[in-house]
């Protein structure tokens, strides 16, 4: 197994022989040296019998033996149909690459793989990858006007692929199956210019608001990147458009910088403080009252928290905003002439309260007005507005609709970095697990080999859940051939050695061979029809094939080994009759104590632990009892001594 390229049969191999030899290190040195020690002590309370000449005729085994060898033919013929007719269901073994239907049916994997399942096409939650890279020097060949259309024929070589169902690319990102309007110029331009001319909102908090900025600047940076990638676009259409963007893009931030609520606050505070440090502040009038200025100060501001509590009322309810509006009704009164401190405190923490949460724009309507300097920004923002989109207009009818373009964050979801390598998601209308899908993979590996051209010079790759399990599948099936090549004639040849003979180690690994088709094929039977399993899984063929194989060899050598020495004094059915009853219940033990061990990993919850308990148990129960007991003995009964050819078997 180690010439195996997969990593996990590459390594068990080894593994394993490390295993086998250490058990024979200890066979040949540990096990006589027990025995020589204890001696027949070993063996109570019975000891070993002495065996005569009598009782090789006698017991199950020799009985068998003897039936066998007068029908030698007839038992060879009905025992080859009953292995050969489970194999006819070869056909039916399907590899099971499903590793979450391995799992346990409550682990949570599985449990989440499937809940999503019903709401979504099981292709979507692991969609193909497929890399377009190009050199390092066509940098901007992805983004380029060629390298977009180039993308957008690739995506509809993909989508004619059978079992492919949607392609996502950066042409395409929401895999509609054509090239999306969303890098259309033409299209992009057409929209923006309609929304300029929408009437500005009468919300301050919507006009104001994240998303109405946001949309002016996403504006402006495409203008912007319209002009570094059209490099024929009237520079003046481009320049006013530019110009009155960035107007409007100033203007909405410094008011809303001005509209802030906290802003507002904080400014009326400092005002305080400064009328304080000045002598002038609410409070400095006469015993009576305030001055005139102060008084009109303060009913100003009275009015300003009146009207802002009206407009917000979970401020309102704020012990800080309380504070306030009681301060001020006192220093207009004249009641308490030390409530401008407690004023400008309540301020400062009204103002600290809505910092801490998502802050709302406003102005009250009678109090406080924008400034001058924001007065004239509105009135330019205005003059910005409704020439934006004359404007943009002649901008877009400056494109045709072949013209594409993708914004820089379109291209950061679908082109590196570096420009060099694009992506594409392929989704598969077909389980990510099965056949069909691995059979997409293949399909969209033999489109980019036939190099479509679309790309110039660029190399493709194809990634994913499903092409990870079609090249274990492809590398497994190699591997197979490969591992079991190697495995039939290192048997061969042992066999030939020991034997001393051609003939015989043919049709030995051949029976071994059959028993593993007809264990497969019944496994397969029992696994689909009884605990409705889908397939085997893809590592169990290449496994099971090592241990059966191996086994059944070790059972015919044990066997034919004996075979051979007891025939080197008696006829041919002689000694198969003898060597059956000396080797019958120590192969028939060894059989037993085997299956039992593999059968107990039947109950384990993983079905690859399962798959191979019953496969190699099954295995093991038919080589011991059916082919090793009938049809071995069968064979070389009714070949006779043309078994040993060409080397003559040795007689005293």
């Amino acid at each position: 197994m180690v010439v195996a390229r997969f990593g996990m049969i590459q390594t068990t191999g080894p593994a394993l022989a490390v295993a086998v030899l250490v058990t024979l290190l200890a066979g040949l040195t540990l096990t006589p040296s027990l025995l020589a020690i204890f001696g027949r002590r070993l063996f109570w309370p019975l000891h070993e019998s002495t065996h005569t000449a009598a009782d090789e005729d006698r017991g199950f085994w020799a009985g068998l033996s003897r039936r066998i060898t007068g029908s030698p033919a007839l038992v060879t013929v009905v025992v080859l149909a009953a292995l050969l007719v489970p194999s006819l269901a070869l056909p039916q073994v399907k590899e099971n690459f499903d590793v979450l239907n391995e799992l346990p049916a409550g682990a949570e994997s599985r449990l989440g793989f499937e809940t999503l399942s019903q709401h979504l096409a099981e292709g979507q939650l692991m969609p193909l990858t497929v890399l377009v890279k190009v050199p390092a020097a066509n940098a901007t060949a992805l983004s380029s006007q060629q390298g977009l259309s180039g993308i957008g024929a690739f995506e509809k070589d993909l989508l004619a692929i059978p079992n492919v169902q949607t392609v996502r690319s950066e042409v395409d990102p929401t895999g509609e199956g054509n090239v999306s309007d969303l890098v259309r110029p033409s299209v992009q331009l057409a929209k923006m210019a309609t929304a300029f001319g929408q009437p500005a909102s009468t919300d301050l908090n919507a006009e104001l608001g994240d998303a109405s900025v946001a949309g002016v600047d996403t504006a402006a940076a495409y203008i912007g990147g319209l002009g570094t990638a059209f490099p024929k676009l009237s520079a003046t259409n481009l320049a006013a458009a530019d110009q009155d963007l960035a107007t409007l893009s100033s203007g909405l931030k410094s008011a809303r910088a001005e509209a802030l609520v906290p802003n507002q606050l904080d400014g009326i505070a400092t005002k305080l403080v400064a009328a304080t440090a000045t002598a002038t502040a609410p409070g400095s009038g006469t015993a009576s009252g305030p001055s005139a200025d102060t008084a009109a100060q303060l009913t100003a501001l009275k009015s300003y928290l009146a009207e802002l509590g009206a407009a917000l009322p979970d401020a309102a309810a704020q012990q800080s905003y309380r504070g306030a509006v009681s301060a001020v009704d006192s220093l207009l009164s004249g009641t308490d002439q030390a409530a401008g401190a407690q004023l400008i405190g309540s301020i400062r923490d009204l103002s600290a309260w809505f910092k801490a949460r998502p802050t709302p724009f406003y102005f009250a309507p009678t109090a406080i007005s924008p400034s001058d300097g924001l007065q004239a920004t509105q009135v330019a923002m205005t003059a910005a507005r409704a020439r934006l989109p004359a404007e943009i207009a002649t901008l877009a009818s400056a494109f045709s609709a072949t013209d594409l373009y993708a914004t820089s964050d379109l291209r950061s979801s679908f082109v590196s970095a570096d420009g060099t390598i694009a992506r594409l998601y392929v989704t598969t209308s077909t389980n990510p697990y099965d056949q069909k899908s691995f059979d997409t993979v293949k399909d969209i590996r033999a489109l980019v080999a036939t190099d479509p051209g679309h790309l110039g010079a660029a190399q493709f790759y194809v990634g994913g859940a499903s092409a990870e399990f079609a090249d274990v599948q492809d590398t497994i099936s190699s591997d197979f051939l490969r591992v079991a090549l190697i495995t039939i004639l290192g048997i061969l040849v042992v066999l030939i050695l020991l034997l001393r003979a051609l003939v015989a180690p043919i049709y030995l690994v051949l029976t071994v061979l059959l028993s593993y088709v007809t264990s497969l094929s019944l496994s397969t039977l029992i696994l689909r029809y009884v605990f409705g399993q889908a397939g085997i899984n893809y590592f169990i063929p290449l496994m099971v094939f090592v241990l059966l194989v191996a086994l059944g060899s070790d059972y015919n050598i044990f066997l034919m080994s004996r075979v051979r020495e007891e025939s080197s004094t008696r006829d041919l059915r002689s000694g198969i009759r003898v060597a059956s009853a000396r080797t019958g219940t120590v192969i028939t033990s060894a059989g037993l104590i085997l299956a039992g061990t593999f059968g107990a990993m039947v109950s384990s919850p993983l079905q690859l632990l399962f798959q191979v308990g019953l496969m190699v148990g099954l295995g093991v129960l038919i080589d011991t009892f059916v082919v090793r007991s009938l049809l071995v003995p069968a064979i070389t009964a009714t070949i006779g001594e043309r078994a040993w050819w060409p080397f003559h078997r040795r007689t005293s």
